[in-house]
């Protein structure tokens, strides 16, 4: 997941927002060299100091924040040459605020960052959640759309998890959804996407993976769990449903609901046991 300090936007994108910026840092300083009238224009640098903070990264609105201050007290040295010393001191304290409201703006976006990701993290877990599967689940549905390719959607859950929590207490069931989460994690690819959907029930996606190699892949998944869930002094097995789509469907809950449903035909014949389809 992207943290709230990464930056998104294209480098491209990025270049072009710092030069129109500073094209217009350099448009104001422009109008207060050649105006008469002592006008308070440098407010106006705060828009292209905001915008560079937001959209690029504090680096860039500190660098705009610099270049503004400097451009401001040229053009107020053209009009008063008797007190520079004056004019430098004031714009000290311009620099000042410019440079607060670089870390201010910085700040907020980072907020907001942490914010929009908290939002599509499960806080015990720390894997993305349903709202978050299903953003990238969907980007990668149109992937395999486009160009014709396989997923295998897995849906798991962990039997018997309720007697768990009433018998061992809740922080064990906690550190039982821990411990399922890191294997997951461990045993898959980074491509692979990986989410809590609640309670005890997980759901991947296996971008790329057919007929062939996901039975595989699942069988090594599922034996990794039940390695790591072992110490626990109530054993936990697993049970769960795979669907291999070869064919990219029009309905994504339609595949998921089917792999829900094979994981509960899984549950219904045993403890840790697989039920696969494949959609063709």
């Amino acid at each position: 997941m992207t943290s709230p300090s990464q930056n998104p936007t294209p480098v491209g994108r990025r270049v072009a927002i710092l030069l129109t910026a500073l094209l217009g840092v350099a448009a104001v300083a422009v109008v207060r060299y050649y105006s008469r009238i002592p006008l308070a224009l440098s407010l106006f640098f705060l828009v292209p100091i905001a915008a560079t903070t937001w959209t690029i990264g504090r680096w860039a609105g500190l660098l705009t924040s610099v270049v503004s201050a400097t451009a401001w007290l040229v053009a107020e040295a053209a009009h008063d040459h008797g007190n520079l010393g004056l004019a430098a001191l004031n714009e000290a304290f311009r620099g000042a605020v410019f440079l607060v409201v670089t870390l201010v703006t910085a700040s907020l976006k980072d907020a907001l960052g942490r914010e929009k990701m908290l939002a599509k993290t499960d806080f015990l877990t720390g894997l993305p959640n349903r709202r978050a599967f299903y953003e990238r689940a969907t980007h990668e549905l149109e992937r395999a759309r486009r160009y014709h390719r396989p997923f295998t959607i897995v849906y798991l859950d962990l039997d018997d998890f309720k007697t768990v929590n009433d018998t061992q207490g809740h922080e064990t069931g906690d550190e039982l959804l821990r411990r399922v989460a890191e294997t997951l994690k461990a045993t898959l690819r980074s491509v692979d996407i990986v989410a809590r959907f609640g309670g005890d029930e997980f759901v991947l996606l296996l971008p790329e993976t057919g007929a062939a190699p996901a039975p595989v892949i699942v069988g090594r998944v599922n034996q990794r769990l039940l390695e790591a869930v072992g110490g626990l002094r109530q054993q936990t097995t697993v049970s769960i449903g795979v669907v291999i789509v070869e064919k990219a469907p029009d309905d994504l809950d339609a595949v998921i609901r089917q792999a829900d449903h094979l994981m509960y035909q899984a549950k219904h014949a045993g403890d840790s046991k697989i039920r696969r389809e494949v959609l063709r």
